[in-house]
């Protein structure tokens, strides 16, 4: 006789295999949730046969059924109860496979996640995930991935990544029109960690920007090539710090941090921020976040700044932040020195990197200073120190300092006695630092010469772009409306000046310009005309009349707010050398004779005065000034 051992051995194997069948198979509804109807069914297909099976195994045993009729029957019975959900599940996965290709899956995808507009609304699950400039379309993708592996279940994980691929593919042509910014995509090799590969899908984009949408395949065997330039970047460390203990990872950061602030900020002694930083190293068991008295969570800028720029001072920080062991002359001074630098604000630069051994520590005590663990979060945090320096030019401290906190190894998994000696605790290495060695003090001086000769770079770099984005160009129709504006505002001071009105001097040029007359002048008269352009806004304008052998410069303006900038004088001097490329023998103007300032410019600038008229619609002297453009060429 079948023991009862077994026969419950069979019920269970029969309930196990019909929950399979239904919580993989079946398709959730719109609440995912399942209906009450199926939940119902479920219980009744798990429930039922074994009833009916321990009920047959009951009624044979009391009536004495021949031993080869009981076993003939339980074997049918046992056959049907374990291969009865097999068949349900590779019959219904074939029904599942014909009725739910990969196009329809991602119609159905695309119909579950919305429209690309109602999505980036919304909180993606994905969201912390992505962080580039393309994160929406990033999520959206991947909640379309996600929705196909939940509904296939494990007929979408079984299958190899040449199956998988399909569906990636028609997920992509179903997204084409709702996301035509993305021009085009590829499978990429993305590092997982600190040495495992996983292949993504990489978003090409219409403005050059590449963003990965990770598939979570694991890739045994891949090559440095294969990997996008930040994923080199991290392997190559990998190999640089393989051997190097915790401890001497940390070391290396604090020897960025120092980097980062001598070379950007060497006007501040940051001696109080070095000592706490590599008194860190010398703890003998752990780094010990947020014991009393932390000493390196008092240097980071979040850790006061935030709390100074809220209102809170000495007396609230100390106790909530630093148990009350930071002493009020420690605290005016670190807040001294990130004055002016910091606000406190997490995503500030100095925080990200100053803060960077805090996270880190942080981290390791929360993984139980779990070795694997560590092991990347301390490479990512090199890989962030790294970056920022790069970004400001800083040269990176050489790798060889650290090599003396090395270790063997051996194998990917340190077992956790030896956890301490792989960590390193217990080191001083305050000979290392260019603020606490007297010794590096000439390391000290080449990097901030390094800064100030960057520094200078820079602000020419500046002074020669902002020289670009201010031009002299030809006015084109579209500009008339802004040089009626620029030479209304700029004959408006010469009006108020010497009282001048709408009413006295209707014909003077601040009030007599109107777009008309300016459009006269381009066309009908086809005077050339240029304009002086700030930032695409013009500032600037004069305009050549040309007659006989030379011309008239009329309408020179600059707009109040611009002037005493040499402005006028480029203007100027730019119409003098456009009318010498004209072979032109000479340039006159008019002016307010009254007006002494502008009349000595003028003649400062080559022109000589050559005479007076007085109209009677005018309540002012007209004076004419001329200069001899062929004199000028000799």
């Amino acid at each position: 006789m079948i023991s009862w051992g077994w026969t419950i051995v069979i019920s269970l194997a029969w309930m196990f295999l019909v929950n399979i069948s239904f919580s993989v198979l079946v398709f959730e509804n719109k609440k995912k949730k399942y209906g009450l109807g199926t939940v119902f069914w479920c219980l009744l297909t798990m429930i039922v046969p074994v009833i009916i099976f321990v009920f047959a195994n009951i009624m044979c045993r009391v009536y004495e059924v021949n031993e080869t009729v009981y076993y003939t029957i339980m074997g049918i019975m046992a056959g049907i109860f374990i291969g009865g959900p097999i068949l349900t599940v590779l019959g219904r996965s074939l029904l599942l496979l014909l009725l739910y290709p990969p196009k329809r899956m991602a119609a159905y995808a695309r119909k579950e996640v919305g429209s690309f507009r109602r999505f980036s609304r919304g909180k993606s699950s994905f969201s912390r995930y992505y962080a580039d400039k393309h994160a929406k379309e990033q999520a959206y993708i991947a909640e379309q991935i996600l929705i196909i592996e939940r509904k296939l279940g494990f007929l979408y994980r079984m299958r190899s990544q040449r199956g998988k691929k399909r569906f990636i593919r028609a997920i992509m042509e179903k997204n084409r029109k709702e996301l035509p910014q993305i021009s085009g995509w590829r499978y990429q090799t993305v590092l997982a960690g600190t040495c495992r590969a996983e292949m993504a899908i990489l978003l090409i984009f219409d403005d050059g920007e590449e963003s990965p949408v990770y598939l979570y395949w694991p890739k045994k065997v891949f090559t440095s090539e294969e990997l996008l330039e930040e994923d080199r970047e991290k392997l190559a460390l990998v190999g640089k710090f393989r051997q190097i203990t915790m401890t001497g990872r940390l070391i290396y950061i604090f020897m960025c941090i120092e980097r980062y602030l001598v070379s950007l900020y060497p006007d501040r002694d940051w001696t109080p921020v070095a000592t706490r930083m590599w008194n860190r190293t010398k703890e003998r068991e752990r780094w010990r976040e947020g014991t009393p008295g932390d000493l390196y969570r008092e240097v980071v800028p979040e850790r006061i700044m935030r709390f100074y720029k809220h209102g809170y001072g000495y007396e609230e920080l100390n106790p909530m932040v630093f148990d009350k062991q930071l002493s009020k002359e420690d605290y005016t001074l670190i807040r001294g020195l990130y004055e002016g630098i910091s606000r406190g604000d997490p995503k500030e630069e100095i925080n990200q990197i100053v803060g960077l051994p805090e996270q880190l520590i942080y981290q390791a005590d929360l993984k139980m200073y779990h070795f694997d663990e560590c092991d990347q979060l301390t490479i990512e945090s090199i890989l962030k120190a790294e970056i920022i320096l790069k970004n400001h030019g800083i040269e990176l401290p050489d790798h060889s300092l650290v090599s003396r906190f090395s270790f063997e190894r051996t194998a990917d998994e340190m077992p956790d006695k030896e956890k301490d000696r792989y960590f390193g605790f217990g080191v001083d290495a305050t000979e290392l630092s260019i603020l606490l060695n007297p010794g590096n003090a000439g390391l000290k001086e080449r990097l901030i010469g390094d800064s100030k000769c960057r520094t200078q770079e820079q602000e020419s770099q500046k002074n020669e772009e902002k020289e670009e984005e201010s031009m002299i160009r030809e006015i084109s129709k579209k500009d008339l409306p802004d040089v009626v504006r620029v030479i209304r505002a700029s004959f408006q001071t010469v009006a108020d000046e010497f009282g001048f009105t709408e009413e006295n001097a209707p014909r003077f040029t601040a009030f007599a310009t109107t777009e008309n007359r300016v459009k006269t002048w381009m066309i009908d008269q086809n005077r050339p005309m240029y304009g002086f352009f700030e930032e695409d806004r013009l500032v600037g304008f004069y305009n050549l009349y040309l007659v006989d052998d030379g011309c008239e410069l009329g309408s020179l303006s600059v707009l109040p707010e611009y002037r005493h900038r040499g402005i006028g004088k480029k203007l100027l001097d730019d119409a003098v050398d456009r009318a010498k490329a004209r072979g032109l023998g000479k340039m006159i103007l008019s002016i307010v004779e009254e007006n002494t300032v502008l009349r000595k410019w003028y003649e400062e600038n080559g022109f000589t005065h050559t005479g007076t008229q007085k109209f009677d619609f005018f309540p002012f002297t007209c004076g004419y000034m001329e200069r001899d453009l062929r004199q000028d060429s000799t």
